[in-house]
């Protein structure tokens, strides 16, 4: 079984050299930084070096405006220290939503473009609307290979190309192998993404090696397998597993989410795209949440 959440690679090699992990508490949230420094630990958890910034929460906390405020919070403080860290503060930036609209499961990132203080335009047409100090922000929704024919590292280079942004922000649906961690996980990191990874559907990674600029991903897990659901199920009812190897094939690489899919992407869209805005907007947030609202 394969996931996006790298706290979830990090409990299946506990104590793995070359992994680092801090957690503490902040209001009921769990928050944790895993930092993968070597390249057999890369290669041990599946994932790129990096850091990873992850907050869980109990199920059901994204329906709650006052958690998914909370949660932004942090995402956006977090967010700030990963772009301070990258020298000059990017005076561009572009947002990416990676996904397909028509699939619900699927569509998070493609909301959370919809959502985006984009500026970009009125900085080009009507520069005195805004404060001087205004980020330039641009939003695009990428659709997926099997609609366009494009790999998605094809379309958005071909954007940086053109737009020259200083930072890339994507957004995308996770896959996890915890059926408790559905919509319940926000995860952040500066290593980028292998769109489709999570449920074997792997494309060339956008990360700052194949697009040319430092890129953020931001996503929520919202599919898991069948496997993962057999599981948990057996666990609950202290039943042995089975092997895996002797599942049905049609049952192997059956992907589940949630009968409240529809609310649980709206509202992990909203949670994504406060915190992007509050990262790249401070101080002007609310100026321009009124006059783009």
């Amino acid at each position: 079984m394969r996931t996006d959440i790298a706290i979830e690679s990090r409990e299946l090699f506990a104590d793995y050299p070359g992994v680092h992990e801090d957690v503490e508490l902040r209001g009921g949230l769990r928050v944790s930084r895993v930092k993968i420094t070597t390249d057999e630990a890369s290669r041990a958890l599946d994932k790129p070096k990096g850091r990873y910034f992850t907050l869980t929460a109990q199920r059901h906390s994204l329906s709650d405006a006052a958690f998914r405020t909370q949660a932004a919070q942090l995402i956006a403080g977090e967010m700030e220290t990963i772009i301070g860290e990258e020298g000059d503060e990017p005076k561009s930036v572009m947002v990416v939503g990676l996904g397909n609209r028509f699939v619900t499961p699927d569509a998070l990132g493609p909301k959370v473009a919809e959502h985006v203080f984009v500026t970009r335009h009125i900085q080009m047409y009507c520069r005195d609307a805004l404060d001087g100090n205004v980020r330039t922000v641009t939003a695009f929704a990428a659709n997926v290979l099997g609609i366009t024919g494009m790999e998605t590292v094809e379309v958005v280079s071909g954007l940086v190309q053109t737009i020259h942004p200083d930072l890339l922000i994507i957004v995308d649906a996770l896959a996890s192998m915890e059926s408790a961690h559905i919509g319940s996980v926000i995860q952040m990191n500066d290593s980028g993404i292998s769109p489709g990874s999570g449920i074997g559907n792997f494309q060339t990674a956008l990360n700052d090696r194949t697009v040319g600029v430092p890129v953020i991903t931001l996503g929520v897990p919202l599919v898991v397998s069948a496997e993962t659901i057999i599981g948990d199920a057996l666990d609950q009812l202290q039943i042995s597993k089975p092997d895996y190897t002797d599942l049905p094939e049609e049952f192997a690489h059956m992907i589940v989410t949630p009968k409240n899919i529809d609310a649980m992407v709206a509202d992990a869209a909203k949670v994504l795209a406060e915190a992007i805005n509050l990262a790249l907007h401070g101080t002007q947030y609310r100026m321009l949440e009124q006059l783009l609202s």
